[in-house]
């Protein structure tokens, strides 16, 4: 499947996605991480719990609609992740 980083998780990765093969979310968050190491955890992590500033779509609908990062994934399916930003 295809996963979109935008913003700092683009920084991380040097690149706007990946193709990645996995289950369900949760697999998803866990090779990002194995894959970019701790810069990639403490962006989506906080006290191993998905950081609340983090917002993942998964075919444009949010996993809060979902099953969260419990939510099963198809190898057609899109997901993106960013971190809510605040400008003024």
């Amino acid at each position: 499947m295809k996963v979109r980083l935008l913003a700092t998780l683009r920084n991380i990765t040097d690149c706007k996605g990946v193709e990645l093969e996995a289950e369900n979310l949760q697999q998803v968050i866990d090779i990002l991480i194995d894959n970019y190491g701790k810069d990639m955890e403490d962006e989506l992590l906080e006290d191993g719990e998905l950081d609340e500033t983090i917002t993942i779509l998964i075919n444009g609908r949010n996993i809060l609609y979902l099953d969260g990062l419990e939510t099963e994934l198809n190898s057609d399916d899109k997901v993106t992740i960013f971190p809510q930003v605040a400008g003024g």
